[in-house]
């Protein structure tokens, strides 16, 4: 008969090889971690070089009361209507002349108003009688005028290239 003390003991790793393993299994849960926080990364911006800017001068306010408002659109649909533009930036006359830029816009077909928002509520006034036409002075690009009714976006509208564009406008009343 056996005793206690004849019985196998049963086979363990060497301390060493036990800390190794743990080690190992360390690194590749790392690995595991890294791979899997790369791929839900959001994907990068476009290069900031396919974005170019506009600069709008307008010329001809009379008076530096209330604000100007540059819109700018990207298509017919939205023409003219403020709440729908691309950009929209609201700023103080401080004379008859403004210059404002409007940087990183991605090349492509545009159209840009600006309004004399006198009163500064926000939108171009209008009265309807005797004859139709606005309170307040605009203009929009190209110097784009109508016969009946606002300027058209098709002849407002211009090319923004990969140097940007300078548009040029007179503010009529």
């Amino acid at each position: 008969m056996k005793g206690l003390a004849d019985r196998k003991k049963p086979a363990t790793a060497a301390p060493n090889s036990r800390g190794l393993l743990r080690a190992a299994a360390l690194v590749g849960f790392a690995a595991l971690m890294v791979s899997d926080a790369s791929a839900q990364t959001p994907p990068a911006p476009p290069p900031a070089k396919d974005m170019v800017p506009i600069i709008v001068t307008a010329r001809g306010f009379k008076g530096t009361r209330g604000q100007a408002i540059v819109a700018v659109y990207n298509s017919e649909g939205t023409w003219l209507k403020l709440d729908k533009a691309t950009r929209l930036i609201k700023t103080k006359i401080e004379k008859s002349e403004l210059q404002v830029k409007i940087p990183d816009l991605p090349q492509g077909v545009y159209a840009v108003s600006v309004i004399h928002d006198e009163n500064m509520n926000g939108k171009l006034d209008m009265h309807w009688f005797p004859i139709p036409g606005p309170d307040e002075g605009a203009g929009v690009s190209n110097d784009a005028t109508a016969t009946i009714g606002p300027p058209s976006y098709n002849d407002s509208r211009f090319k923004l290239l990969e140097r940007g564009a300078s548009i040029n406008l007179n503010i009529r009343y």
